[in-house]
């Protein structure tokens, strides 16, 4: 008889870090039956389906104990990144997820980075936004859909000056109007914050060292501006005006 050989097939990933991949072998020469062992998986078939990226190694053996060993590696496409556009938006009254703007392609909303993630429970367009909640988008290309999402921070832009948009604390942000110094009331621990312009562009981010209760923002240009405030157990956003 001849010796035992094989020719491998295979489908590659679709999609970056899916497991759609699948590799065939077509076995040639020694004596049937021939039995299949893949590794590091792929079961015990002439076909392993399953496959994630990586490299694989399938032994055949035949009736008389004779084997060939053939590799194979299963690739993926580039991950999709995630759609681009401003991490702080306003909204008025009534709108749905289709008032947010996002720079991407096929966006689907969804209402945390872990379902974002998963693709799981995606938010219809025409849901309602709600004040204060961060809502994630990914964008789908070539069929394939980014697990990196954006978090966008939604406000209601009638809310009054001075107003916190986010809060879970006594903290206060004083004078506002500001000239030089915003200063932070209260007795948490301030970690850092992070600026926005009123249309949601991040302008600045400052880490704080202990103690410290106040940023400078005499350089900031004439107008209404958002800030994140990061503590140790909670993030606050303050809309402020500089004068």
């Amino acid at each position: 008889a001849t010796a035992v050989s094989g020719t491998i097939s295979q489908t590659n990933v679709s999609c970056n870090g899916g497991s759609n991949g699948s590799a065939s072998i077509t076995v040639s020469g020694g004596t049937a039956p021939y039995t299949y062992s893949w590794s590091p998986t792929g079961g015990t078939a002439a076909t392993a389906t399953g496959l994630s990226a990586g490299t694989y190694t399938v032994t055949v053996t035949d009736a008389n104990s004779c084997t060939t060993t053939r590799t194979v590696t299963i690739t993926q496409s580039a991950a999709v990144g995630a759609p681009t556009g401003a991490a702080v938006q306003s909204f008025n009254a009534g709108d749905t997820l289709s008032a947010l703007v996002v720079n991407g392609q096929g966006i689907k909303w969804y209402a945390s980075a872990a379902d974002a993630a998963n693709h799981t429970g995606s938010l219809p367009m025409t849901t309602l936004i709600v004040n204060n909640t961060t809502y994630y988008a990914t964008q789908t290309s070539g069929g394939c859909e980014s697990t990196a999402s954006l978090a966008v921070l939604a406000y209601n832009a009638s809310l009054s000056v001075g107003n916190i948009i986010k809060s879970n604390s006594s903290m206060q942000i004083y004078p506002n109007p500001v000239r030089e110094v915003l200063n932070f009331s209260g007795e948490e621990k301030i970690i850092k914050v992070v600026i926005f312009s009123g249309e949601g562009r991040k302008i600045t981010e400052k880490t704080f060292q202990k103690g410290e209760r106040s940023v400078d923002v005499h350089s900031l240009v004439q107008g209404v501006y958002l800030i994140q405030v990061f503590t140790q157990d909670n993030t606050q956003t303050f809309k402020f005006i500089k004068k």
